[in-house]
């Protein structure tokens, strides 16, 4: 009786390991619940992660890797300018105005920005809605250097000076144009009570009183 031929192992493992990689790098759908490291459009780095959830997040996924042997590209987003100009594909906003990561300035609305006067204190890179919120008056397209914070409420026009009809004329400019800047009485938007308010500081400090 003849004895059977023996199967030859080496042929058999060369097409399980062709059929692994195959299902591993040839389909797509197959790679799904490989772990890796993911690059974020920021910049970031996050593993493990998921392929198809590295996919939703909109990154590049390096598989079997993690964060710690893969370099992302620093992320780029949208700079917006104290003018409410805009500028996409920028990794920072050394230059000046406030950056966005990981948008275009198609997705991105850039208020004119600039310097909240509160009081003495000066905080940057406001709008004009977000400084009145917190009850100050807003310089648009200035930086704190340059904003004039006056300690005195119905000073106007800038020129630190003492009170008189020129920052009357001022605030009476903003409030007839609904400025959010105009808006002092600490109730949300610009009324008649924010302009009892301003009279009853600039009515005395213009004769040379102290400023309420």
């Amino acid at each position: 009786m003849s004895r059977p031929n023996p199967v030859r192992r080496e042929p058999v493992l060369r097409i399980v390991l062709v059929l692994i990689a195959v299902a591993a790098f040839g389909c797509p759908e197959a790679r799904a619940g490989f772990v890796g490291a993911c690059c974020l459009p920021d910049g970031s780095c996050i593993s493990p992660i998921l392929d198809l959830d590295c996919d939703l997040d909109g990154g590049e996924f390096f598989p079997n890797q993690t964060c710690g042997q893969v370099m992302c590209d620093a992320g780029t987003g949208v700079c917006c300018f104290f003018d409410g100009s805009c500028v996409d594909g920028v990794t920072s906003c050394d230059f000046g105005g406030v950056f966005f990561p990981g948008l275009t300035c198609f997705d991105v609305f850039c208020p004119p920005l600039g310097a909240c006067c509160v009081g003495q204190e000066c905080f940057e890179a406001f709008d004009a809605d977000g400084c009145a919120a917190f009850g100050g008056v807003f310089h648009v397209g200035l930086g704190c250097l340059d904003a004039p914070c006056a300690s005195c409420v119905c000073e106007r026009d800038g020129d630190g000076a003492q009170v008189d009809v020129f920052d009357l004329l001022a605030y009476l400019s903003m409030w007839f144009a609904q400025d959010a800047g105009a808006d002092i009485d600490g109730a949300p938007g610009v009324s008649v009570f924010d302009l009892l308010a301003f009279l009853q500081c600039w009515f005395p400090a213009s004769a040379g009183g102290p400023c309420p």
